[in-house]
């Protein structure tokens, strides 16, 4: 009878073989994409790139779709990041919300072709439930709900599902980028600050139709407060 030879074990070696190898595929596919688009992405292109066949890249990646599965994975937590810093730097409540949805549309404009593919492969969230959702894209969806769901106790919004809500001011911001990437708001002749401007205006006024007569007081606040703040920046350049 014919004892079973036992397997290897990887060793310390082969591993960081394979884990240097999948970094410099992900890489290559990462250049190719920003230089050809999400499209021309191939194995066979991305295998020339890397300098192996693309039977080897099987061994790495079983499919086209894993690897851009990988690359999504990285760019929705490169802007979980984003978010998180731009909430970060707001206070809670109204700000905060914007702040949300600047980050956001800054993700859209800074990756076009990941943002495609994180919309059309998007997981549905948890609609009831996003604090328990594991998907990483509904981290900041619940902190949306949490600040929506503040400003009502407060009386700064008028109370509603919570949900309807997010869901609406997710539908404006996805909407108005898709439209400002084909320049139908005729803005793209505008710098960096007078479309974030537009964009946020626009945004505003989505959420103004949410508030109560004290959430406008306070949203009237912060334009003021925020034209001041650009009033003076303008100073101290002249």
């Amino acid at each position: 009878m014919t004892t079973p030879v036992a397997r290897r074990k990887p060793t310390s070696t082969r591993i960081e073989h394979r884990e240097r190898m999948r970094a410099d595929i992900l890489r290559s596919a990462r250049e190719l994409i920003a230089t050809q688009g999400i499209d021309a992405m191939t194995m066979r292109k991305l295998g020339h790139k890397v300098g192996v066949t693309a039977a080897t890249l099987y061994g790495y990646f079983p499919s086209r779709e894993m690897v851009l599965q990988a690359l999504l994975e990285e760019k929705i937590a490169t802007m979980n990041s984003m978010l998180r810093e731009y909430g970060r730097n707001s206070d809670r409540g109204l700000a905060r919300l914007l702040a949300y949805a600047a980050g956001y549309r800054q993700f859209a404009m800074q990756y076009p072709d990941f943002y495609d593919l994180y919309i059309c492969q998007l997981e549905p969230p948890r609609w009831g439930n996003l604090e328990s959702d594991p998907e990483p894209q509904s981290e900041i969806l619940a902190a949306m709900h949490r600040e929506i769901g503040m400003l009502m106790e407060r009386g700064k919004m008028r109370v509603l599902d919570i949900d309807t809500v997010l869901r609406l001011l997710w539908s404006a911001a996805h909407g108005y980028i898709s439209l400002e990437r084909t320049n139908c708001f005729g803005t793209l002749h505008l710098d960096a600050a007078g479309r974030d401007a537009h964009y946020l205006e626009h945004m505003g006024t989505m959420l103004r139709g949410f508030l109560t007569g004290a959430g406008i007081a306070d949203m009237e606040h912060m334009v003021q407060f925020a034209g001041r703040q650009g009033q003076a920046r303008s100073e101290n350049l002249g």
